[in-house]
């Protein structure tokens, strides 16, 4: 019943609410039928701030906070002077040199301001080009970037026309920004989205590199810096260790660490010439066991050399051994030596068979001297270049 009472009140004020309804139409085309059409273009700007896996790389925490002040501040950097500026110039140089331009000078701004008639165009285009290229901003105090500012104006790309049709904000809670533009020309404003996204990115990559030499040069500073406090450091440390502890500690103390060492040199010493006493004695004994040794008559046919090669072979190994054990067994050239006399020592081993019945063992008793005394031979040199390091220690200390 209600429903049915407020319809018959409609019907019966249909022609009143008909009314309204008409007059609004015609007010609003009254309104915007001098209205300039308005043609919007959107880009969008991945920032990368809400990406995980690039938090993890770079060891950050995920923070709603910190991600909105990051948000904050590309915003506030993209509607800044330098960016808004850095716009108008590639706008402006585009109707300059392209065969249509979006726009041409508004003539009651050359009416107001004639000297904007005479300018040359190629001058202007250069220009605009240098500030672009040092992203600099128009300076109203100085002359020539007052007429370069007046001419943007004659274009309507001066800075406040330019930031009124521009619109720059977060796309929701996402990791996009959305960059707007309106303009009388669908062309121009794709153009000026597209323009205004390159050079917000290079403007962006040089700021990067502006503070990663300024961080580059003041870690430079602070190692520096940190490095001569540590020399010093160790500087007041080595004066201390020289000049106070000599002075102040008992100088028994002192001068029985020195002793310490000259006993240990001094006991080493004695160890090694103990056993220069006794390799030599070794050395003897079988330098005259070999003197008395009978050589037996060997009719052996050897098949890869005699024995006397094999001999002198084997003892200028031993003594290269000896050389390369005795000089810490680091040089390359005498290691290299070393195999290659070994190699040759093999070659010439004799391993042919007895043919004339008589003993072999005159031959091997022979060899068997011969390697020992290489050997001891070797063994003495070492000994004797460890005295000679012993002796030089104790000259150093005494």
């Amino acid at each position: 019943m209600k429903l049915i009472y407020v319809f018959r009140i409609l019907y019966r004020k249909k022609w009143i609410i008909l009314g309204c309804a008409a007059i609004a139409l015609i007010a609003a085309f009254i309104f915007t039928m001098n209205e300039k059409r308005s043609y919007r273009s959107v880009a969008q700007l991945e920032t990368g701030f809400t990406d995980t896996r690039r938090l993890v790389l770079l060891d950050e925490q995920f923070s709603l906070s910190q991600i909105d002040v990051k948000f904050n501040n590309a915003i506030t950097e993209m509607l800044s002077a330098k960016m808004i500026s850095l716009l108008s110039y590639k706008l402006v140089m585009n109707d300059l040199t392209a065969t249509k331009p979006f726009r041409q000078q508004d003539p009651d701004a050359l009416k107001k301001n004639p000297s904007l008639q005479g300018i040359n165009k190629q001058e202007m285009i250069r220009a605009f080009l240098r500030k672009s290229d040092s992203i600099l901003i128009l300076n109203p105090g100085i002359a020539g970037d007052k007429t370069m500012m007046d001419f943007l104006a004659s274009y309507g790309y001066d800075m406040g026309s330019v930031k009124e049709n521009l619109s720059v904000s977060r796309n929701q809670r996402t990791d996009f920004i959305n960059i707007v533009f309106r303009s009388e020309n669908p062309d121009l404003s794709a153009y000026a989205v597209n323009m205004y996204t390159k050079e917000f990115l290079r403007y962006n990559d040089q700021i990067n590199r502006d503070r990663s030499q300024e961080s580059s040069v003041a870690l430079d500073s602070l190692s520096r810096r940190k490095k001569k406090e540590l020399d010093d450091k160790i500087a007041a440390k080595a004066r201390y260790m020289t000049d106070s502890v000599s002075s102040t500690l008992d100088p028994a103390l002192v001068s029985g660490n020195i002793l310490g060492q000259i006993s240990q040199i001094e006991s080493g010493l004695a160890d090694e010439q103990a056993r220069v006493q006794d390799l030599s004695y070794q050395l003897q004994q079988i330098e005259t066991q070999l003197l008395t040794s009978k050589q037996p008559v060997v009719t052996t046919r050897p098949t890869q050399g005699d024995g006397g090669e094999y001999l002198r072979l084997r003892k200028e190994y031993y003594d290269l051994k000896g050389q390369y054990q005795s000089g810490g067994s680091s040089d390359a050239d005498l290691k290299r030596r070393m195999d290659e006399a070994y190699a040759r020592m093999n070659a010439a081993k004799p391993d042919g068979t007895n043919t004339g019945g008589s003993d072999n063992g005159g031959f091997t008793q022979t060899n068997s001297l011969q390697d020992r005394k290489i050997s001891l031979e070797g063994q003495l040199r070492s000994a004797r270049f460890k005295i000679g390091q012993y002796t030089s220690k104790l000259g150093q200390l005494n």
